[in-house]
């Protein structure tokens, strides 16, 4: 769904992030919309913050998710093959972060790290989003992977330290 106008107003029932104009980041009309609601669940297998965990998982416990996951395309950027996958998680776990570069959102670009417990099993993940229109895969990759990397560690890190 293309952005509104920006003289008109977003309907509050959808969750949107809008710039302020002068905001360092770009003026109104720069949008980016969700349908994602608190509570929302996505695929695993085509998310983000999903191959990031899985990624952190044994081999076994995330084949046998992926193997339960209905591996259909969202779009024609979803990786949506057993093997693919599974090549992925390995990517994802050597870099220290995954991504989902439109797998199922057009337009969306997500980077997701690991948060992790004190045995180094995945907790959750921490996802940066961006627009697709505002960044290049590559651009998206280079300026946000260090930061979610980093806030996942800082996260990881004062979670291990709980009882």
């Amino acid at each position: 769904m293309p952005p509104p106008n920006p003289s008109q107003t977003w309907p509050q029932s959808r969750p949107c992030i809008r710039l302020k104009p002068g905001h360092p980041m770009g003026a109104d009309q720069h949008v980016l919309a969700s349908d994602v609601g608190v509570g929302t669940n996505m695929p695993a297998f085509c998310t983000a913050p999903g191959i990031a965990m899985l990624s952190r998982m044994p081999l076994a416990a995330a084949r046998a998710i992926l193997q339960q996951s209905d591996l259909k395309a969202y779009t024609p950027s979803t990786t949506c093959t057993l093997e693919a996958l599974l090549e992925k998680l390995e990517i994802s776990a050597a870099q220290g972060y995954a991504t989902a570069f439109e797998e199922f959102y057009h337009g969306d670009l997500s980077i997701a790290a690991p948060v992790l417990d004190a045995k180094a099993q995945p907790l959750c993940a921490l996802n940066i989003s961006v627009s697709s229109t505002r960044y290049t895969p590559e651009e998206a990759r280079t300026r946000f992977a260090p930061l979610v990397m980093a806030a996942a560690a800082s996260v990881s890190q004062s979670v291990a330290t709980l009882r």
